[in-house]
C-alpha cells in the first residue's frame, strides 16, 4: 500500500507540473521524486533482507507480486545502496528549497540568494556515500563510519526542522483569508511528505553496503527490521506512514484541483468575453445610430417646444442611454493600459471620489499602511475598477438597511498589496458567486445596469498583473480582496498570481 501511495504522490506532482509549469511545480516534483527514490530504495532493501510478517508486507507493498518483483530485482548492493542514498540526501534539500520558495519572510529571501550553500552537505554526503569512496573509509575504522552515520543523520533532520519552521512562521504571518487557506493546503502537503520521510530517515545506505555486518545494526535505528520493536509501536508507525502518505496525496490533489479550476475559469471567462465583445460591438453600433437619430428629432422638438417637460425628460433619457452605451462599449473593448509607478493612496482617493460622485451620501472608512505604497498602474481605469467595488458594497448595505460606513483596508501582504472592501449586505450565494465575473450577469435590477461592472473590474485588475477574490465572511455580507504586486519585489511573485505563498 505504501508503495502505491508514494507513486500516486509522484504522479500527482507530475500532473501539477504539466498544468502549472513554473519554478514551484518543478520543486514539488523533485521533492516527491526524491521521496519516491528513498522509499522505493528502502522497500527494495526490506524485500531482499526479509524477516517481515505477511501483514506488514501488505502494508508496505500492497500486493505479493510487488514484493516478489523487488526481491528478485537485478541490483548489486552497491547499486541499491547508492540508489537509496540519492533519495535520502536529495529529499531534505528539495524540501527546504520548496518551503523557502513558499515563504516571503526576510530569512527566506536572504536564504534563497545564497541557496548554493545548502547544496554543500547533500553533495558532500552523496560523494562520501559513493560505493567506492565509502568502502575506503569503512575499511579504515569503525569510528569513521560511525561519524558518517551521525553526521548525515544530523544535517538531514536539521534541514527538515528548518523547513517546518519556515512553513509555520509563514502561515502565522499571513493575514488574508484566501492566502491562508491556499497556504494551508500546500503546508499539509510538505509536512506530510516530511513526516513520511522522517519515519524512514534513520535508514542509512551504510546498512546496505555492509549487508552482512550486523555490528552496525544498533547505530542505524532500523526499527522495521528490529526484533526488539514491539508490535503496538510497530502498528503505530506503520499506520502513521500510511496516514501521512494519504494526507500528502490528497493535499497535492487538492492543490492541483485548485490550480486547474482557476485555469479553467480563466479560459471560460476569456471565451465568454470574446463572444460578448463581438455581440456588444454589433449591438452598440446599431443602437448608437438609432440614439443619434433620436437625438436629432429631440433637438427639433426642443426648438419647437422649448419649455415642454416631456421633451426635457425625453432628452435626459436619451442622454442616459448614450452614457450607458458608452460604458458598455468601454467595459467590453480590449484596452491597452500604460502601467507606470503610481502612489496607491492617490488611486484609492480617486476611487472614493468616483464613488462619492454617484452616491454623495455614501460613507467609507479607509485604513492604509503608514508607509507610502507604490504599484504599477494606469490610475484612471484602476481607480474606476476600485470605485465599482466600493459602490457595489454601499448598494448592498443600503439594500439590507445598513447605513454604517464601508470599511476599505489597504495592507502589505508578502509580495502583494491587498485592498479589502467589506460590506454588511445580504451576501452572495454560492451559486451566484461562481458567476459574478461573467459578462451580463447581475443580481441587481437589470433595467438599471448591464451586468458588466464586475467583469470590467476583474479585467482591469488582471491587466495590472493582479487578481481579485471574493470571500463570504462568517458574520455575513461580502468581502472583495484586490491583490496588486508591489514594485521592486522578487520577480517570481508575478508568475503565480494570487498564490499566497
Amino acid at each position: 500500500m505504501l508503495f502505491f501511495l508514494v507513486l500516486m504522490i509522484f504522479f500527482s506532482s507530475l500532473l501539477f507540473f504539466l498544468i502549472n509549469r513554473n519554478r514551484r511545480s518543478v520543486l514539488i516534483l523533485l521533492t516527491s521524486l526524491s521521496l519516491v527514490l528513498f522509499i522505493v530504495g528502502i522497500l527494495l532493501y526490506i524485500s531482499k533482507k526479509g524477516g517481515i510478517s505477511p501483514q506488514m508486507s501488505m502494508i508496505l507493498y500492497g500486493f505479493r507480486w510487488v514484493r516478489t518483483k523487488m526481491q528478485y530485482a537485478r541490483l548489486t548492493l552497491d547499486q541499491l545502496g547508492y540508489f537509496l542514498a540519492l533519495g535520502r540526501y536529495s529529499f531534505p534539500f528539495f524540501l527546504l528549497a520548496t518551503c523557502l520558495d513558499m515563504s516571503y519572510s526576510d530569512f527566506a529571501v536572504k536564504a534563497e540568494k545564497r541557496f548554493y550553500l545548502f547544496l554543500i552537505l547533500p553533495v558532500a554526503s552523496m560523494v562520501l556515500y559513493y560505493p567506492s569512496v565509502f568502502k575506503v573509509f569503512a575499511s579504515k575504522s569503525d569510528a569513521i563510519v560511525r561519524f558518517m552515520l551521525v553526521f548525515s543523520r544530523s544535517w538531514i533532520f536539521l534541514y527538515v526542522l528548518v523547513s517546518m519552521a519556515v512553513l509555520v512562521w509563514e502561515f502565522y504571518s499571513i493575514t488574508v483569508g484566501f492566502f491562508k487557506k491556499r497556504f494551508l493546503c500546500k503546508s499539509l502537503l510538505m509536512i506530510s511528505l516530511a513526516m513520511l520521510y522522517c519515519f524512514y530517515a534513520p535508514q542509512d545506505p551504510a546498512q546496505v553496503y555492509l549487508f552482512y555486518r550486523n555490528s552496525y545494526m544498533w547505530m542505524l535505528g532500523l526499527w522495521y527490521l528490529s526484533s526488539a520493536f514491539n508490535s503496538p509501536l510497530y502498528i503505530i508507525v506503520m499506520t502513521g506512514s500510511v496516514v501521512f502518505a494519504v494526507v500528502g496525496f490528497f493535499s497535492l490533489l487538492r492543490y492541483v484541483s485548485l490550480k486547474f479550476d482557476e485555469s479553467r475559469q480563466d479560459v471560460v471567462l476569456r471565451q465568454k468575453a470574446q463572444d460578448a465583445s463581438i455581440g456588444i460591438s454589433m449591438f452598440n453600433h446599431s443602437t448608437k445610430n438609432e440614439l443619434l437619430a433620436s437625438s436629432i428629432l429631440i433637438s427639433k422638438l426642443e426648438r419647437k417646444y422649448p419649455d415642454d417637460e416631456d421633451v426635457c425628460r425625453l432628452k435626459g433619457i436619451n442622454a442616459n442611454l448614450m452614457d450607458k452605451m458608452e460604458s458598455l462599449y468601454k467595459a467590453s473593448r480590449n484596452e491597452q493600459y500604460r502601467l507606470v509607478p503610481e502612489n496607491l493612496d492617490q488611486i484609492v482617493a480617486h476611487a472614493l471620489e468616483h464613488a462619492a460622485d454617484r452616491y454623495p451620501d455614501a460613507r467609507f472608512s479607509v485604513s492604509i499602511d503608514q508607509k507610502p505604497v507604490a504599484v504599477l498602474a494606469d490610475p484612471i481605469p484602476l481607480s474606476e475598477a476600485l470605485a465599482n467595488l466600493m459602490e457595489n458594497a454601499w448598494e448592498a448595505q443600503m439594500a439590507n438597511g445598513v447605513s454604517d460606513s464601508v470599511p476599505v483596508s489597504v495592507r502589505r501582504e508578502r509580495l502583494w498589496i491587498s485592498i479589502t472592501i467589506t460590506d454588511r449586505g445580504r451576501g452572495i450565494s454560492r451559486k451566484d458567486a461562481k458567476r459574478i465575473w461573467e459578462p451580463f450577469f447581475s443580481t441587481k435590477n437589470s433595467s438599471k445596469n448591464w451586468g458588466m461592472g464586475m467583469y470590467y473590474t476583474r479585467k482591469v485588475i488582471k491587466s495590472h498583473l493582479g487578481s481579485v477574490r471574493f470571500e463570504s465572511p462568517k458574520e455575513g455580507g461580502a468581502r472583495f480582496v484586490v491583490l496588486l504586486p508591489k514594485i521592486g519585489e522578487k520577480e517570481r511573485g508575478c508568475c503565480d498570481q494570487g498564490d499566497g505563498r
